[in-house]
């Protein structure tokens, strides 16, 4: 699984420098070495003017083809933990923080219908959140991701800890899962490839404009 913070900060600071090269942050640097945008006609066999539910069926299908990495749903993000409790399940993992941004927000991923890794926003692992000894609704690494939102709940009630819930967000689309419909609302969804044996990988931004694809931006990345 991919460390849950890395896709996503990456993913920001691509779109935000897409010229010269760039460090990744682990030593290795990289280079934009290819760059276009479509309006018009087909992306990897996906047409511009597509609605985001068939978009979508046709990315699970190139996942593999295309060695997709990780699909992410930008700023898919909610103030009311409600509205995420059918949603938790379609996703591979969800972060928790205050309005404004902390470095004590929490990050928990998932993986095999589980929480498999917790960590804090600073990058430090936990084990289980909060980690009040005698509390009952703690999340810990091996819970099912069926009582995350029951869990949630729980917490939202103690002040100290309900405050990381003011923002809600699910970014990292599990792509083996069923279209979640939400997808259609949001602007831009963006994909990552992995590193081919040529040191080479990509990032794609399909916009949307009123649920259908208005656009593709794709960028082919070299490491060095």
């Amino acid at each position: 699984m991919i460390r849950l913070l890395v896709a996503v900060s990456l993913v920001f600071s691509l779109a935000s420098c897409m010229k010269g090269s760039v460090g990744n942050g682990d030593g290795q640097s990289y280079r934009a070495i290819e760059t276009d945008t479509i309006r018009t006609g087909q992306f990897w066999g996906i047409n511009v003017g597509d609605p985001a539910q068939e978009v979508y069926t046709k990315v699970q299908t190139l996942r593999t083809e295309k060695q997709i990495a990780y699909l992410g749903i930008a700023a898919n993000t909610y103030n009311d933990l409600s509205a995420i409790q059918t949603r938790i399940p379609f996703y591979n993992s969800i972060f928790l923080d205050e309005a404004t941004a902390t470095s004590t927000g929490i990050q928990i991923g998932f993986k095999a219908e589980k929480v498999d890794a917790i960590f804090l926003n600073n990058g430090a692992p936990l084990t289980k959140w909060p980690g009040i000894n005698d509390f009952q609704h703690s999340i810990s690494i091996g819970d099912s991701v069926s009582t995350i939102y029951e869990k949630l709940v729980a917490i939202k009630g103690v002040s100290v800890y309900g405050q990381k819930l003011q923002r809600l967000s699910l970014f990292d689309k599990n792509i083996s899962k069923d279209f979640e419909p939400s997808m259609s609302t949001v602007a831009k969804w963006q994909i990552l490839t992995t590193v081919t044996s040529n040191k080479r990988w990509q990032l794609v931004e399909l916009n949307f404009s009123a649920g259908t694809l208005a656009s593709v931006y794709y960028t082919l990345f070299e490491n060095y």
